[in-house]
């Protein structure tokens, strides 16, 4: 829907990647999430099987396609947004703004250590900005 959203607009200046974020490379699963009783609920895990989802890390992804800055991330990783901002060369100086959703403990403490200001949103939502 992504691709051909993009095609009947006309947008050049968007790349399409069939991936998933993740703290490193790797084949992710995703599944329903038993222990959720809504519909929408997903959990997300690595696995030593070739699937047609590969994790990738947002160091590869600032690096492989070149980007300079992002303005805005929004992040939904269904639990790994912990993983990745912790990781030591989490690249604080490319991105100005997160928005997102934890599933886990809160992110300010995570952030906050990483010079962001830190907004909590309801239902464990957040803004984070430098």
């Amino acid at each position: 829907m992504l691709k051909r959203n993009i095609e009947l607009n006309k947008l050049h200046n968007i790349l399409s990647i069939k991936a998933g974020l993740w703290h490193r490379s790797a084949y992710l699963k995703v599944y329903k999430d038993v222990a959720d009783s809504r519909e929408w609920a997903l959990h997300v895990e690595e696995t030593e099987e070739i699937t047609e989802l590969k994790g990738i890390s947002l160091e590869s992804l600032i690096s492989d396609y070149e980007i300079g800055q992002i303005d805005l991330l929004k992040i939904d990783i269904e639990g790994e947004e912990y993983e990745i901002f912790s990781k030591k060369d989490f690249p604080v100086a490319k991105i100005r703004n997160i928005v997102g959703e934890y599933h886990r403990d809160s992110l300010q403490p995570l952030l906050t250590s990483l010079g962001y200001e830190y907004m909590e949103i309801p239902n464990k939502h957040f803004l984070s900005r430098r």
